[in-house]
């Protein structure tokens, strides 16, 4: 709430404490949520210093009067839904008390997060451990150390060849998704032969956008990339209520823009333009590209207003340069001098 201050102070509120400045002369007012007494109320040698607690997962503060520590306020933590973590460089912090503290090292040290796996190389759990900094990450349980990364010990590291090439015949689930514990361990075969590919995969060669000759093995649930010569354009499909209903390539043989896939409008920021779903799901309504305004205009957010004053929308104008934003209708511009 504004009001206008009278010659003893502001004029407070309910909701607000009513506290004397001794150095002005004059009534201050401040939040009773975030103030459960007048600051400079402490007796001698005490300070007013804030306690975070918590309520429905977010932060409220409090007021108290306690002895300060290297002349500043210690970190007060409300011992009934709160907890104090340390941090960076001594620091310390406090969150809920159903949260846990976030893993800190010490100077000289590196956080590592380890993947402990079963037999068939599925993730059971992920941990965070401290290191030395000069030494490696460890791998977990049921996991072999590949040098720069960690691999399942079911699979074993991929080999290197010096005349041939290496294959790891990955395998995908019927719906297309990859399926870890059916990878079969990389092998070492002629650089003229093809690598076999697993389960519900299959072998797919093309040329890339960059002219590199690409051979993978990928889902046989989805189609190979495509060879093109001239622009590759990768296509999103929606539906008509906006969900997404697949994704596909086009190849331009000329250098244009790509356009968009169905039930999508193009939308341009700059000189690039991307694509949104004619149907906004979330909204319930038709997407709207963003207003874009030229050089020599601005952007104006010009509210709205009913015959009570309730607010309507938000509509954006591009106006010229130096001229003002306008009021929607129901509003009126307001001077401070």
């Amino acid at each position: 709430n504004v009001s206008c201050a009278t010659t003893s102070g502001c004029r407070c509120e309910d909701d607000e404490l009513q506290c004397l400045n001794e150095d002005t002369g004059v009534t201050e007012c401040f939040a009773r949520e975030w103030y459960s007494d007048c600051p400079g109320a402490c007796s001698s040698g005490l300070e007013l210093c804030p306690v975070i607690s918590f309520r429905s997962g977010m932060p409220h503060r409090e007021e108290t009067c306690v002895e300060p520590v290297a002349g500043s306020c210690p970190v007060l933590c409300d011992n009934t839904s709160a907890q104090k973590c340390p941090g960076a460089g001594n620091q310390e912090f406090c969150i809920d008390f159903l949260d846990s503290c976030p893993k800190t090292c010490a100077e000289g040290e590196q956080l590592c997060s380890v993947e402990n796996m079963d037999i068939h190389g599925r993730v059971l759990v992920t941990s965070m451990l401290c290191v030395p900094a000069a030494d490696p990450c460890p791998c977990g349980q049921n996991a072999w150390s590949c040098g720069e990364f960690c691999a399942p010990a079911s699979d074993g590291c991929p080999g290197t060849c010096e005349a041939g090439k290496v294959c790891l015949p990955v395998s995908y689930t019927v719906e297309g998704m990859y399926q870890p514990n059916a990878s079969v361990v990389a092998g070492c075969i002629d650089a003229s032969q093809s690598c076999q590919c697993g389960q519900n995969a299959q072998m797919c060669m093309w040329t890339d956008s960059k002219g590199q000759e690409r051979a993978e093995c990928r889902a046989s649930a989805v189609e190979c990339p495509m060879t093109c010569s001239g622009k590759l354009c990768n296509l999103a499909d929606y539906r008509l209520n906006g969900m997404v209903k697949g994704s596909r390539e086009l190849c331009l043989v000329h250098d244009g823009e790509c356009p968009c896939g169905e039930n999508a409008i193009q939308c341009r920021a700059g000189q690039e333009t991307y694509c949104l779903p004619r149907w906004d799901a979330e909204s319930q309504r038709l997407s709207e590209c963003p207003l874009e305004c030229g050089d020599d205009e601005q952007r104006c957010c010009v509210p709205s207003f009913g015959a009570t004053g309730e607010f309507l929308r938000t509509e954006e104008i591009c106006v010229p340069k130096g001229q003002p934003c306008s009021c929607g209708a129901g509003g009126f511009e307001c001077n401070y001098t």
